[in-house]
């Protein structure tokens, strides 16, 4: 009777542990895929935005957690969203949900830095290359294991190693590029050139003969009426999305500074519509249905920074402005989500080169002295990943967290110019008398 009754007993407590155990395993599984829907739900707004998310302990007693990879398309990342708990035994058990997102909705031309940051960014290992002699570097694109380089009146295009892979010269090699956006299997190159044209397209499907599909004027007798002199109206800045290509300008005599092409079909883009700034556009961001642009105003109470509703192409609209405290121009921008990133050149002592704002309204949120009396350091390009700002200063790239963590020196005496990543890699062009250089940040 004791050997059936301890059967009995045992049969009926074992089956009701697993019962127990059942509910939690299904209780675990709905905490990871609500995990795993937070973060779809932050790749709707922003890509980068998808990233790694720390162990927290529930009110009912789980631990959850997600990691995020990138994956080489620099395009999906794959997301493993973990719940553990402990069972009526007081074993730790865990539920582990794998899930891949995508940026579908900018699958050409995407932004191929990783947001999630791998490794330890406290001193970074840094490598220096030099990349081309008697020629200054204006911008850089990193793209699809390549480096995408405008030196001069050149497209230099080098491999993972830094090796020379392939160039492209302007026909007028009086002329020079200033910026750089691939998307596919085409440069978009801003011009300085107010009279031959603004912008060129060039074909790099085939690497060793880069070809000009095209170069492009803007309208001057007809919408947008475009027309400069001495320096006026030619190329400064370009940003990329789904078939659009967004063309800044430096201040024009007559016409916007601000236009927008449509170059799906690249043999024939088309003007669409403008806005007309009055200063010089030195960056672009884009965001959702909003423009924002970084420009040379820097009077008080002027127009350092601009948002635009861009929804409709053919009739920008201007929702906000913003004119910081000093004098300094507006230089860089990055955006992640509502936060909007701004980087000025140094004036004086007294002024913020870094601020911090609110994406939907440009609201401050907080500023950063950057410039001090010895160190004259302007924002000149900037990278923001997950907790990090990447910041590239006149002669140095400073990261920064709350404070400062880390600072890399850039080659001795030259400045900082571009900054780009792709994957864990941090790359910042910098030129001293017409040498240009490449300095190659990983994590140690």
């Amino acid at each position: 009777m004791l050997s059936t009754l301890g059967a009995i007993m045992l049969t009926v407590f074992g089956n009701q542990s697993l019962l127990i155990d059942g509910t939690l395993r299904i209780d675990a599984m709905s905490h990871s895929e609500a995990l795993t829907k937070t973060l779809e739900n932050r790749a709707t707004d922003d890509f980068n935005l998808v990233n790694p998310i720390a162990a927290t302990t529930t009110s009912d007693g789980y631990t959850t957690s997600a990691g995020v990879m990138l994956l080489p398309d620099y395009r999906t990342k794959e997301v493993t969203a973990t719940t553990s708990w402990r069972d009526a035994l007081g074993q730790t058990r865990s539920f582990a949900l794998t899930t891949l997102i995508t940026n579908f909705e900018h699958a050409i031309g995407a932004d191929t830095c990783d947001s999630t940051l791998t490794g330890d960014w406290s001193a970074p290992d840094v490598e220096t290359y030099v990349l081309a002699h008697n020629a200054s570097i204006n911008d850089i694109d990193v793209y699809g294991g390549r480096l995408f380089a405008v030196v001069g009146s050149k497209l230099l295009i080098f491999d993972a190693e830094t090796a020379l892979v392939a160039s492209f010269e302007s026909a007028t090699t009086t002329e020079s590029f200033s910026a750089i956006r691939m998307a596919g299997q085409y440069a978009y190159l801003a011009n300085s050139s107010g009279e031959s044209g603004q912008l060129q397209i060039v074909d790099v499907n085939s690497l060793s003969i880069p070809t000009l599909v095209t170069n492009y004027l803007l309208p001057t007798s007809t919408p947008a009426f475009v027309i400069g002199t001495d320096g006026q109206a030619v190329g400064k800045s370009l940003a990329y999305d789904d078939g659009l290509l967004y063309l800044g300008l430096s201040k024009t005599a007559t016409g916007p500074e601000f236009n927008i092409l449509d170059v799906r079909n690249p043999n024939k883009p088309v003007w669409l519509g403008g806005y007309s700034v009055g200063r010089g556009v030195n960056a672009i961001a884009l965001h959702g249905r909003y423009a924002y642009l970084a420009t040379d105003d820097n009077e008080t109470g002027g127009k350092a920074l601009i948002m635009l509703d861009v929804s409709n192409p053919a009739k920008p609209l201007r929702v906000a402005t913003w004119s910081g405290d000093g004098a300094g121009f507006a230089k860089s921008l990055a955006i992640v989500g509502d936060t909007l990133y701004l980087g000025r050149t140094y004036l004086n002592g007294a002024q913020k080169e870094f601020e911090t704002l609110d994406a939907r309204n440009l609201t401050p949120l907080k500023s950063v002295d950057i410039g001090t009396a010895s160190h004259h350091a302007g924002v000149q390009a900037l990278r923001i990943r997950d907790s990090l700002a990447f910041l590239l200063t006149t002669d140095d790239l400073e990261i920064w967290d709350s404070v400062a963590t880390s600072t890399v020196a850039l080659p001795t005496g030259s400045r900082g110019v571009a900054l780009d990543c792709e994957g864990n890699t941090l790359y910042a062009a910098s030129v001293e008398r017409d040498t240009s250089y490449l300095t190659v940040l990983t994590a140690h």
